[in-house]
């Protein structure tokens, strides 16, 4: 996320611009003036470690009467988090951070972490100003360091409900405040602690003043009651004993056993409409999203399966940062359009709308800090100088959907129901086109089921207005498994409903391959959803694709034979259309192509057509559906390496997305040119079952943190890595712009080591960030 680092700023600029409490304490002095930091050792004395600093910096801290009894600093350097073993150097809590019975601090519970590095090497930023260079230093240490402080900050973020947060870093003799929100991340100059004392001593005790809104906690997101937890866990436990209802295979999960997150009670104001214009808040108590976002920066999706505190029915929320963009509506605007306009095979969306507090709409404020920064500078403004060169910074707004409870595409009972999914899906994209709406992130994770087995085409927040004059974006967006092959061979290609419906027949022939038996195939067939090659595209090295998909097309000796005849003959149907579609694409190049075929108007209902033709036949199997036939395989000995490839991909490609792969650029959650996305933190082992990644990676070049089916299925990395699996594998478009990967790790088309798989996953740096 080399792009989304902005400063270095003064740091007396900074606690006054970020750091003002509301209470109108006033500093004490005689108190601050006195502060030292005499006793931390420094680089120069013999014989002294990093590990040497972090007990006379707590004390320093903690002592000389600079913090009130509210918070206190603890070492937490040989006390790595439970779940995603990140270890910050010292960390702040309003109580312990660990009791008698706890092995770890918990990130739900943490106020501020600091990363203490003494020798001058490790510098994250560079310190000859330079207005034409970007701030993070580009040596080998540095960015370690970089992708240390992504990651606590991610992990931070994705385990509390904030607006922002502040951190401490401490390199050598010098400490630099930063200030993260999913825009950016707006760093200080760095300050000489130990010559400048009070500013550092001042910044703690700042901290200490701010209030919990003031310290960026959100105040639409609550701690639940004993009351409210016992109404969520009552629910799911009922839900999951009461044989007349169809059994969700993840439900479970979002009690949370291990307690990596406490229970919250969140509130949803409807959309204010003439028929009630003064609507009122719904509570909903939920506890572990589903899957939990891994970048700092970017849409950072987190879905929940929770409970209406009202009507006691459970359902399915979803909460994320979109970009304000005026040509793209936001998801709530796209399913009223939809719903106007009849289009069937939707979720029942309960309450959709952007997050409000005291009237105001909750957005990222590094971006417009940023513009007012710049005008002042323009302007003379005296103590307002250049800033490093940035990214394309954007401003994004706080969203929630609520909407019924859905079931991953893998809880399909049958080849039939599968099938029927797809073809529900499919009407509903064409359905959809005739209101002028295109969803572009057809996945295994976006086509769900409803509670009577029926297809959802769900997680419409990347869909587009087709009547909305807008801006070309020059990157792909959508989830690499199930991109068109016309897609993933030309970045640049305009995205259509051809695409989308072509989506459709790689979700069924991925799920197939996967839950339905299929003797002739050892997973083999798995490797094409995955393959990508790295090509220069307009001076740029972007991800491509496609060449396995496109032989699996024409060679009739490489279809897969299903036990169910009638799903061998069907795919046998639908590859056999999209090999013809590709062969007039040839002749389109070659000047023989039928001038009078129109495939984006003739295309969709003759798939549709060969679906429905499939399902009216007799001789479907009753129960043929089996337990995930190439499950990734995961090892707890590669915990640490996942780790390592998570800090890396934050990085080298994932800045505004979730995370990147090999040094290119994606944009997931950004507004970049797609590269390659890889998988966060648990995408970083390697499949030994199968070549099938564990995570899907998105390879939108939108968005950032590509959350596209935030309900999807989870798979066995993802439960062990707290990645999202088969649900909306990440997209390439989370990246920060600009990020650049590992050639040597980032060519080929399979996911061979873990260092590459995490690659994968990270996409690069401008993709989906739009």
């Amino acid at each position: 996320m080399t792009d989304f680092w902005v400063g270095a700023i003064s740091a007396s600029l900074f606690l006054t611009e970020f750091m003002t409490p509301a209470n109108g304490a006033t500093a004490p002095d005689d108190v601050l003036d006195a502060v030292t930091f005499e006793n931390v050792p420094q680089e120069s004395q013999a014989g002294v470690t990093e590990r040497d600093l972090y007990k006379p910096l707590v004390e320093a801290f903690n002592g000389q009467g600079i913090l009130s009894d509210r918070i206190r600093f603890f070492n937490t350097s040989t006390k790595k988090e439970d779940k995603t073993k990140l270890m910050p150097d010292i960390t702040c809590f309003k109580s312990l951070p660990f009791g008698p019975q706890e092995q770890n601090w918990k990130w739900y519970r943490l106020l501020i972490w600091v990363e203490v590095k003494l020798l001058k090497r490790y510098e994250a930023f560079i310190t000859n100003f330079d207005p034409t260079k970007l701030l993070p230093h580009d040596s080998a240490l540095s960015r370690e360091t970089q992708g240390q402080l992504a990651s606590y900050a991610a992990a931070q973020l994705a385990r509390q409900h904030r607006l922002s947060l502040l951190s401490l870093f401490i390199c050598g003799d010098y400490a630099r405040f930063m200030r993260w929100d999913r825009s950016g991340v707006i760093v200080t100059e760095r300050v000489n602690y130990r010559e400048q004392p009070r500013l550092l001593a001042e910044f703690l005790w700042r901290f200490d003043q701010l209030d919990d809104h003031e310290l960026g906690f959100d105040p639409t997101a609550r701690p639940a009651t004993e009351d409210e937890k016992k109404l969520l866990r009552d629910a799911i436990t009922e839900h999951q004993n009461d044989e007349t209802k169809r059994k969700h295979p993840d439900l479970h999960k979002a009690l949370d056993e291990a307690g990596d997150y406490p229970f919250y009670s969140i509130s949803v104001i409807p959309t204010a409409s003439e028929s009630d214009p003064t609507p009122t808040a719904r509570r909903y108590i939920v506890k572990a999203p589903i899957h939990p976002p891994e970048s700092p920066v970017g849409r950072a999706t987190r879905a929940y399966y929770g409970v209406d505190a009202d009507t006691k029915e459970l359902v399915c929320l979803k909460d994320y940062w979109r970009p304000v963009d005026n040509a793209r509506p936001s998801e709530s605007d796209i399913y009223a359009r939809l719903m106007s306009h009849n289009v069937p095979h939707l979720a029942t969306a309960y309450v959709a709308s952007d997050v409000m507090h005291n009237g105001a709409l909750q957005e990222t404020l590094t971006h417009r800090w940023l513009e007012e920064y710049k005008e002042k500078v323009a302007a003379g403004v005296a103590g307002y100088r250049p800033l490093c060169r940035t990214g394309n910074l954007r401003t994004y707004r706080h969203h929630r959907l609520v909407q019924e409870l859905l079931y991953p595409l893998t809880s399909a009972i049958n080849s039939k129901e599968l099938v029927t999914a797809i073809h529900n899906a499919l009407e509903c994209i064409i359905a959809a086109k005739k209101a002028d709406v295109l969803h572009r992130d057809v996945s295994a994770g976006n086509v769900m089921l409803n509670k009577n087995g029926q297809g959802v085409l769900n997680d419409w927040d990347h869909a587009i207005m087709l009547n909305v004059v807008r801006v070309s974006a020059s990157r792909r967006t959508g989830t690499w498994q199930f991109m068109s092959i016309a897609l993933g061979r030309n970045p640049l290609k305009i995205h259509d409903i051809l695409d989308d419906v072509e989506s459709c027949f790689w979700v069924l022939l991925y799920q197939a391959i996967h839950h339905m038996p299929c003797p002739n195939t050892s997973g083999k067939h798995l490797k094409m959803f995955n393959e990508f090659d790295l090509n220069p595209v307009g001076g740029v090295l972007l991800e491509t694709g496609g060449k396995g998909k496109r032989s699996y097309l024409s060679d009739p000796f490489e279809l897969v034979q299903f036990e169910c005849m009638l799903l061998t003959t069907l795919i046998g149907k639908l590859s056999s259309h999209f090999e013809h579609y590709y062969h007039y694409l040839a002749q389109q190049v070659y000047g023989t192509a039928d001038v009078n075929r129109n495939p984006e108007k003739e295309d969709p209902p003759k798939v549709l057509a060969i679906f429905r033709d499939a399902l009216g036949l007799e001789g479907w199997p009753e129960r043929d559906a089996l337990p995930d036939q190439y499950p990734p395989v995961t090892k707890n000995a590669q915990k640490s390496t996942q780790v390592k490839a998570h800090r890396e991909s934050l990085v080298t490609g994932a800045g505004t997305r979730e995370l990147g792969r090999p040094r290119t650029t994606h944009t997931r959650d950004l507004d970049v040119a797609p590269m390659i996305n890889l998988q966060p933190i648990s995408a970083a082992f390697r499949n030994t079952a199968s070549e099938d990644a564990p995570s899907l990676k998105r390879a939108a070049e939108e968005d950032v943190d590509g959350e596209g089916d935030v309900f999807g299925p989870v798979t066995e990395a993802a439960q062990v890595q707290e990645t999202r699996a088969a649900k909306r594998p990440r997209t390439q478009s989370g990246a920060p712009p600009g990020v650049t990967f590992d050639l040597s790790i980032a060519s080929g088309s399979n996911d061979p080591t873990p260092a590459r798989r995490a690659s994968l996953h990270r996409v690069s740096s401008r993709e989906k960030l739009l």
